[in-house]
């Protein structure tokens, strides 16, 4: 992929920003590469001044201004290969929320390496929970773990995905 360089929006005089995600200042007439830093949440961040008030900018929210679109509605950018700091814009793209949901990692507290699936221990009762939330509707099923198999589990939670619509509960 060949370098674009494009203006940042509100900022077309002093800073421009590179479909690599590098941000660059361009004031003053001497051009210089921006540090960006990791936030809190690992998502990183410039600080990009104009008229002596600094404010904080995420170069991936940049780059999708610049190189992909704007957001319109309830869309957001995201990280297709869920590196918060690949601020590529091959790696950006226009997103609900429940398609970021759809592309998020395990989460750290998931003992079974799958997704929308976990164990559950009720008075005894030992069972696998699917829990799916798309499209506003929620779709949870359980199954007995003397009857049902990870894999039978891991089955029907793939049909359940694969569906056009989820099933009414």
């Amino acid at each position: 992929m060949f370098r674009d360089y494009r203006k940042v929006q509100g900022y077309e005089s002093d800073y421009i920003i590179s479909n690599y995600g590098e941000v660059w200042s361009i004031k003053f007439g001497k051009v210089r590469l921006m540090k960006a830093c990791p936030n809190s949440q690992g998502y990183l961040h410039v600080v990009l001044c104009k008229n002596g008030k600094q404010t904080t900018h995420k170069p991936h929210i940049l780059v999708g201004e610049a190189f992909i679109g704007l957001r319109t509605g309830t869309l957001t950018y995201d990280h297709i290969d869920r590196n918060n700091q690949n601020n590529r814009a091959d790696n950006i793209r226009l997103a609900t929320k429940s398609e970021q949901a759809q592309n998020q990692k395990l989460r750290k507290t998931n003992k079974l390496g799958f997704k929308h699936i976990c164990e559950k221990v009720n008075h005894g009762y030992q069972y696998y929970k699917i829990q799916i939330r798309r499209n506003g509707k929620r779709v949870e099923k359980h199954f007995n773990k003397d009857k049902y198999t990870l894999e039978q589990v891991v089955e029907e939670r793939d049909k359940i995905l694969c569906s056009q619509s989820c099933p009414e509960i």
